[in-house]
C-alpha cells in the first residue's frame, strides 16, 4: 500500500494547478518532468512501483495524509483537473449528483424523460440510493419545474445534468 510520505518522495505537487511533477530521474523519465498520462477515460494516472494510480486519488493522498475511503468527485467535472480544491471524498450517491447529462437524453434535462404508454413527461430522480418518482406532466415545462425544484431540496451540484 502507498503512503503519504512514499508520495511525497517521488513527487512535487502544485496543489493550485494540480500538476505533479517527478522528484528524481527515474529511467527515462526526467527530475521536474510531468507526471501521469492521460488515460482513453479522461483520467490521469501514475505508475508507482508497478501499480497503477489514478493521480486525483494521489493529490487526496498527498493533501490529507490518506487514501480517499470513497470515490473522488472532481466538481467541475473536468476529469483531469486534479486541483486539490476541485476533488472532494463522496459517496457513490453523491458522486452522481455531479453527472453530466446523458447522450441519449431528450428532454434536455436530466431526471425528466418520455413515458410513451402514458404519452406523458415522467419526473423520477434518485437521491441516496433511492429513486424517488414525482409524477407524470402533460408539458414539459411544467415537468422540467418540479425537476428543479426537487433538485433545490437536495444536494445535487450546480452542474448537474449539464
Amino acid at each position: 500500500m502507498i503512503d503519504q510520505q512514499k508520495v511525497k518522495e517521488l513527487f512535487s505537487y502544485n496543489k493550485v494547478t494540480g500538476v505533479f511533477t517527478w522528484n528524481e530521474s527515474r529511467g527515462c523519465v526526467k527530475k521536474g518532468s510531468v507526471s501521469g498520462c492521460l488515460g482513453g477515460d479522461g483520467y490521469l494516472r501514475v505508475k508507482i512501483d508497478g501499480s497503477a494510480f489514478l493521480l486525483h486519488r494521489i493529490a487526496y493522498l498527498y493533501i490529507n495524509g490518506l487514501m480517499p475511503t470513497n470515490e473522488i468527485d472532481h466538481i467541475n467535472g473536468n476529469k483531469s483537473d486534479n486541483r486539490i480544491c476541485n476533488l472532494r471524498d463522496v459517496t457513490t450517491s453523491l458522486n452522481q449528483m455531479n453527472r453530466r447529462m446523458q447522450s441519449n437524453n431528450k428532454s434536455g434535462l436530466t431526471g425528466v424523460s418520455w413515458n410513451h404508454r402514458r404519452i406523458k413527461w415522467k419526473v423520477t430522480m434518485t437521491a441516496e440510493s433511492n429513486v424517488v418518482f414525482m409524477g407524470f406532466f402533460d408539458s414539459l415545462l411544467d415537468a422540467c419545474c418540479r425537476c428543479i425544484s426537487e433538485r433545490n431540496n437536495h444536494k445535487f451540484t450546480f452542474r448537474h445534468g449539464k
